[in-house]
């Protein structure tokens, strides 16, 4: 009985598609795809009104062989993390993304039991396994190679690091360069907002190169852009006094692409 109101719900809103002011779970939401819009514009048959109506709220197969680019925000609690990414991302087939950005991270290691900074900046490289749907949950892995800085400990190196005239006192730290990596699977969930716009929240369990106390979920939440579509090709044959009618319509020449010039009788 609830899941025949809920669909009931959901088909209200998507008819509500039709006025100017659409319901976010309007059937139309994506018509300014011209891919989406080539399979959806076409009269209904009969009978087929409601379920196609459920079918395109949900469809999202028109990502197929587009690109776009995002900007997500990350945090990780345990060792507290914050950090930024910009990038791009592909879409092959409407199931599989890759992308690809850049991250920067700040946050807090642990040098002998103390609290210490890190900063981290580096590429953010992912694959993910989703559905070709407008609220899409995925699957996926990646990897995150970078250059950072470290406090890491120096209680035995025989050298005052933090100038206070001791050496290698108890809980002493240096800064540290080094590189650092991580390899994560990660689950998170799609929520198209129209043919163009992507909400994106997403978990992945970090396995760092710098031990496994540095191990942890990082959260990430994240808006997209997809590429605009192309405009539409008109072909376009120059003015001449000997232009010959086209394969399409023996009766009309084209003059321009705002021009339609019959043709005199033969």
């Amino acid at each position: 009985m609830l899941a025949r109101f809920a669909l009931i719900a959901l088909l209200l809103l998507a008819v509500s598609g039709c006025a100017r002011w659409r319901w976010p779970l309007s059937s139309k939401w994506a018509m300014k795809d011209p891919d989406y819009a080539a399979k959806y514009t076409r009269p209904y048959r009969h009978g087929e009104r409601y379920p196609r109506m459920a079918k395109q709220m949900i469809d999202a197969r028109h990502v197929a062989g587009k690109r776009g680019g995002y900007l997500n925000a990350v945090g990780q609690g345990s060792p507290f993390t914050v950090g930024g990414e910009i990038g791009g991302f592909d879409y092959p087939t409407s199931y599989i993304e890759h992308r690809v950005g850049l991250m920067g991270l700040l946050g807090t290691a642990t040098a002998r039991d103390e609290p210490a900074a890190a900063a981290i900046g580096g590429l953010n490289f992912g694959v993910r396994v989703q559905s070709p749907s407008r609220i899409a949950p995925f699957a996926g892995v990646g990897v995150f190679g970078g250059y950072g800085a470290f406090d890491v400990p120096a209680d035995d190196d025989g050298i005052d690091n933090d100038d206070d005239f001791f050496i290698d006192e108890r809980n002493e730290i240096k800064e540290s360069t080094d590189f650092y990596a991580a390899v994560y699977p990660e689950l998170g969930v799609h929520a198209w907002l129209n043919s163009r716009v992507r909400l994106t929240g997403s978990a992945g369990y970090q396995v760092s190169t710098e031990g496994r106390d540095h191990d942890g979920w990082m959260v990430g939440l994240s808006i997209a852009l997809l590429e605009p579509p192309d405009p539409p090709c008109m072909p376009y044959i120059p003015s001449s006094p000997d232009a010959t009618p086209t394969i399409h319509n023996p009766n009309y020449v084209i003059e321009s692409a705002n021009t339609i010039e019959r043709l005199p009788p033969p």
